[in-house]
């Protein structure tokens, strides 16, 4: 078996001698970067809730201040700031930086990575590589925002691309971002090459095997995909993504009984627990075995399980819901959820005024950019045409995080207030949309959603997601939030509340 996962590994393509002169090398963190990392999760550890952004920063300068010259540790940096929801602070910064050195390829680099507007960014990335040939971000940013809409340039994309492997050929990101283009073009053989490649960089992270997994599965190469999953286990037994993979590959192939130790695995493995145990419980149902599911259920609310949407609306576990047992689970859910809701509303009341007068001095004034998009039924919504009413967009993707913590407080603010405003979920950012229904239909999201476009979000100025916009009735943004705010739905209420009087 290892022979064959061998011989699976050096697959090479003919379709170019470039490509076959490529090599990878092993990938290694930045020694300064992994002790920063650390100095910074153990002075979070230590404060809790009571860190601030100017310690954290601090820590972070220091670190800088060993190696000026490093980019990554500037990206870090940066980082920083868009963690803290600083990002108007941080292109100040660094536009009178640029400005004062704007022969410094870094500075064109990093000023264009935190703007919005795609041509401004495509402008600086080309100057950053005009500045200096062999700065390998240069490139690597300028294969990246090349191909995103509205350019959409693959062929230069593939070119500079390839420019930052020749310069650094151990960063796992242009290997991964060259094969997911041949492989959407259906040159599996040679996107396979690149993910080969890719392996290499980081043999020990299964998020740099994972797409050569998924290629193979799609290439109906299925034991392939098992031998290279087999011979990651022998070294990295441990691993949550690799049990992930396993269950997945079994799942494709209706695999069940292979899948259930895995997922299974994955329940133990797991640091939050709601994705392993959904997962188990949705097999158990297309086993036809509700009882079971029930049991799975039983023992995740026991470990800490709080995905109560997903049980109580996902499609998939309809027969879970229809087991005789489930009527009184139903009501423990919806008591825990009155008991959560009960406890939210006595934490919020200790700060509501102070948070309710931060919130008018956050209230801001300016055109919102018209768009034209379409709705999950194929009709399209005009914002302009939307004036006289109050309008909410909130910006997101199902493969983000926070916007999945969001979504919920969202949902509650619509349920309350839909027939006094305009509300809409706008995807941006998602390389397949076909996933944005079943997303709804599986946590029971009702709002009204439009497919927007990367460049929807740079007209709108959005760097990062969730971001959220309330418009006034005149068309003008009069509030912008960005990331997860767990008073979200409270706040928005506010709001609908001084923009309708």
């Amino acid at each position: 078996m290892l022979s064959a996962l061998a011989a699976l590994l050096i697959v090479s393509c003919s379709t170019s001698d470039n490509d076959d002169k490529i090599t990878a090398s092993l990938f290694v963190e930045n020694k300064l970067i992994a002790e920063c990392d650390s100095a910074v999760n153990a002075y979070m550890a230590e404060h809790g809730e009571d860190y601030d952004f100017a310690q954290v920063a601090a820590i972070i300068d220091s670190y800088a201040a060993k190696d000026p010259n490093s980019t990554s540790l500037m990206r870090y940096i940066q980082d920083n700031y868009f963690g803290f929801d600083k990002s108007d602070e941080l292109t100040k910064l660094y536009k009178s930086r640029y400005e004062a050195d704007s022969n410094s390829a870094m500075l064109s680099y990093l000023y264009g990575r935190i703007i919005s507007g795609r041509e401004e960014q495509l402008r600086l990335f080309r100057r950053a590589t005009d500045l200096d040939s062999n700065y390998y971000w240069g490139w690597y940013a300028l294969g990246v925002t090349v191909i995103d809409e509205p350019f959409s340039d693959t062929t230069e994309s593939i070119e500079s691309l390839r420019k930052a492997i020749a310069i650094d050929n151990s960063q796992p990101a242009p290997f991964r971002q060259i094969g997911s283009i041949v492989e959407a073009r259906g040159q599996y053989d040679k996107a396979l090459t690149f993910y080969n490649l890719l392996t290499q960089t980081e043999p020990d992270n299964m998020r740099s095997l994972s797409p050569k997994i998924s290629l193979l599965k799609k290439m109906g190469r299925f034991e392939d995909a098992e031998s290279c999953l087999i011979a990651f286990a022998e070294k990295y037994p441990d691993d949550y993504s690799l049990e992930n993979e396993y269950a997945e590959l079994y799942l494709d192939q209706d695999r069940f009984q292979d899948a259930i130790p895995h997922l299974t695995r994955m329940t133990d493995l797991a640091s939050n627990p709601n994705t392993a145990f959904h997962k188990l419980m949705v097999t158990f149902c297309k086993m036809k075995q509700p009882d079971l599911a029930y049991s799975v259920l039983q023992e995740a609310m026991s470990k800490g399980f709080d995905d109560y949407r997903l049980v109580l609306h996902d499609p998939q576990l309809d027969q879970l819901r229809a087991f005789d047992g489930f009527a009184e689970m139903r009501t423990s859910i919806e008591a825990t959820q009155d008991s959560i809701r009960n406890a939210t509303e006595a934490e919020r009341k200790k700060d509501r005024e102070e948070r309710r007068k931060t919130l008018a001095e956050e209230m801001i004034n300016r055109p919102a950019p018209d768009f034209t998009l379409t709705d999950l039924h194929g009709n399209s919504v005009n914002l302009s045409e939307l004036r006289g009413n109050v309008v909410v967009l909130d910006f997101w993707a199902t493969w983000c995080g926070p916007c999945r913590l969001t979504m919920p407080l969202l949902q509650t603010f619509h349920d309350a207030r839909h027939n006094d405003m305009k509300y809409y979920a706008v995807n941006v950012w998602q390389a397949d949309t076909s996933l944005v229904r079943p997303f709804l239909s599986k946590y029971g999201y009702s709002f009204n959603n439009l497919f927007g476009s990367a460049e929807t979000a740079s007209d709108f100025g959005v760097k990062g997601i969730p971001t959220l916009f309330a418009v006034g009735r005149d068309g003008n943004i009069r509030y912008e939030h960005s990331g997860y705010r767990p008073d979200m739905d409270e706040i928005l209420s506010w709001l609908l509340n001084d923009l309708t009087k």
